[in-house]
């Protein structure tokens, strides 16, 4: 998921610019941002 520039780009303005990167695929649709580490995640049952 993008980043929006904090005071520089309005709410508005990035929620539209993910409704236009998000518009042709099937919902639903999960935009994930990662914090640009590597990250190992398991489940133990």
């Amino acid at each position: 998921m993008p980043v929006a520039a904090r005071g520089v780009c309005p709410n508005a303005l990035y929620l539209a610019w993910l409704d236009v990167l998000s518009r042709d695929l099937r919902p639903p649709v999960l935009l994930v941002r990662g914090n640009q580490e590597n990250v190992l995640t398991f489940y133990c049952q």
